[in-house]
């Protein structure tokens, strides 16, 4: 497969790396098919003003840089994408709206989210991802396009063919109208947004304005097709909101008309409406769900005519979407219901918990879900210990995976089998309490988690989420360095390279020069170089106000070209001062010293 380049316009460098195989994720030959998020580009996103805001992701990306430089909002917008379509996942949701606020994530209102705090601009989200589908759903997308069907896969050895979706949202906020579809001139809401005095116009609801979305094989786009608001339309003052779905007029006409249906799309006044096919549309989410439109697949009854007239008195029907669309957008909706975020505040330990708490590790970004999820999942088969006499894609329990690199993380060797002792355990009394117990630094005794130092609670819900993350899954951690010493920071490194190679994309947003190092080293120590091909970081600063961005790979040998100044230069700036702050003292004799 070919790899993804990418420029930034706001920088010179290019970062090159390679999706996840999905041919050979290790050894043996094992075709694992994964999806992957290949990119996220933002435009009036707080810091990230205006369009050219592209960042490329590789299967392990890693996010350095200073303080308040965008780093931790652009993992969210993944988050945000995810719990306005997957969480607001149902009939009675509004439609079209950005859901700022979850148990996940607080972003809080689309005022204080959008660049400048200004709710006259529109905030745009593009992501794109990388999945697999079958030939003959290609050739079916071919045929109706008019080109020959493809007779083989183009060196692609397994029955899936790789795929690029790409999707764009813009959203705005809702003016406000009378009843008379005058523009209100003054703040009548109390929404969190409603705070701009009495000459706003807005209400505290964004929704979605355009979709448009791109589905494309070998660099060619096969399928693309859009939403549209009838809110966003120029002049647009009515409270009624309709979505419209506009297809392509010879995709419409042929699919159509393949599976029975005869359907009247809206009618257009615009110059492209003999391209294009209009239809009502309803959302769930910020997705389509199914297309209204009247139904003419009704034979003419003898001695009557139905006219043009008569047609548009039929109501409104519900339709599935085409299946392409169904299909393509079920791969979207799973790639970001497969994200699994921690974020920078893992969950204190307790001495006790209570048992028998249905957990929901998704939905729970500290880690508290902890002792539940063991409880319940430890005999859970997980993909996240490869080992050279080990086929890559035999799974373990989570219960042997979590005590091999619990052991690993307290002695720093590596045990060339699962069987690893035994490092975790829980206690239940009486079926109603629950304590975690973890061994100590020397491995002789046993004691509770929460007399077990600080460090073992921030990082046991990391190797938890990780390992029960599936192949094909998007695993974001911010900090994951926080209370742990060094060598334990290095050994995490080594954790994360292994849940990319086990098919799993890792995201990192990072302060910590030993993690970023050890990653360099394991690159540089991996003879197939596979590691180097699937990682990449990320470097943001800001200068006079405005994110600067590099971003920067990582050489099989371990070297980051062009690496920046303030990239970690503190550990050569102390040590340099403290070079010649000791060289005062190599001149005296033991005396004078």
């Amino acid at each position: 497969m070919a790899s993804l380049f990418t420029v930034d316009s706001r920088s010179s460098s290019i970062i090159a790396c390679s999706p996840i195989s999905k041919d050979i994720i290790q050894n043996n030959n094992k075709a694992i098919a994964e999806t992957m998020i290949t990119s996220i580009e933002v435009e009036n996103v707080r810091l990230f003003e205006g369009k050219g805001w592209q960042f490329p992701l590789c299967p392990i990306t890693v996010f350095c840089g200073t303080n308040s430089s965008g780093k931790s909002t652009l993992l969210k917008v993944l988050l945000l994408l995810k719990q306005s379509i997957v969480v607001q996942d149902s009939t009675d949701s509004p439609q079209g709206r950005l859901v700022f606020y979850s148990n996940q994530i607080d972003l809080g209102s689309y005022q204080s989210f959008v660049t400048n705090n200004e709710r006259d601009r529109e905030i745009a989200l593009t992501i794109r991802v990388e999945d697999s589908t079958s030939l003959s759903f290609v050739n079916s997308l071919r045929l109706i396009k008019g080109q020959k069907e493809l007779d083989g896969a183009r060196g692609h050895k397994v029955p899936s063919l790789p795929y690029i979706l790409t999707c764009s949202f813009t959203f705005g906020l809702k003016r406000k109208v009378r009843s008379g579809s005058t523009p209100v001139a003054t703040d009548e809401t109390k929404g969190s947004e409603a705070n701009d005095g009495e000459n706003s116009i807005y209400t505290s609801q964004s929704f979605l304005k355009t979709a448009t979305f791109s589905m494309s094989y070998d660099n060619e786009e096969l399928l693309s097709w859009q939403l549209m608001s009838s809110l966003a339309a120029p002049g647009a003052e009515s409270n009624t909101e309709r979505y419209e779905l506009i297809l392509p007029r010879k995709y419409a006409d042929t699919v159509m008309s393949k599976y029975g249906l005869g359907l009247i799309g809206l009618e257009s006044t615009t110059k492209d409406a003999s391209d294009f096919t209009r239809y009502e549309a309803t959302l769930r989410g910020v997705l389509p769900h199914v297309l209204r439109a009247k139904w003419i697949g009704f034979k003419k009854q003898k001695g009557t005519s139905r006219t043009k007239e008569t047609l548009t008195k039929q109501p409104l029907l519900d339709w599935p979407l085409p299946p392409h669309l169904s299909n393509i957008l079920a791969d979207l909706h799973r790639a970001l219901a497969k994200i699994h975020y921690l974020g920078p505040f893992r969950a204190p330990a307790k001495r006790y918990y209570i048992a028998h708490v249905d957990a929901n590790p998704d939905l729970d970004p500290t880690g508290e879900f902890l002792p539940y999820v063991l409880q319940q999942q430890s005999n859970a088969n997980v993909l996240g210990v490869l080992l050279k006499n080990k086929d890559s894609s035999e799974k373990e329990t989570l219960e042997q995976a979590l005590n091999y690199w619990v052991h690993y993380l307290r002695t720093g060797h590596k045990i060339e089998s699962t069987a690893a002792p035994k490092e975790i355990a829980l206690l239940t009394s009486k079926d109603v309490l629950v304590e975690l117990m973890v061994k100590t630094p020397s491995g002789d005794k046993s004691y509770a988690l929460t007399d077990s130092g600080f460090g073992y609670s921030q990082v046991l819900p990391i190797l938890v989420r990780g390992l029960l993350a599936e192949a094909g899954s998007t695993l974001i951690v911010e900090q994951p360095e926080l209370h742990l010493n060094p060598a334990l920071q290095v050994r995490l490194a080594d954790f994360f390279v292994h849940m990319m190679r086990s098919g799993k994309q890792v995201l990192l947003e990072t302060h910590s020069e030993h993690l970023v190092n050890a990653i360099r080293i394991l690159v540089a120590e991996d003879e197939t170089n596979e590691i180097s091909s699937k990682a990449g970081v990320i470097f943001m600063d800001v200068e006079q106000g405005t994110p600067s961005v590099k971003q920067l790979d990582i050489l099989p040998d371990g070297t980051i070209p062009d690496w920046p100044p303030t990239f970690f230069g503190e550990a050569i700036s102390l040590s340099s001062r403290l070079l010649r702050a000791q060289g005062r003292f190599r001149n005296k004799t033991p005396k004078q010293a």
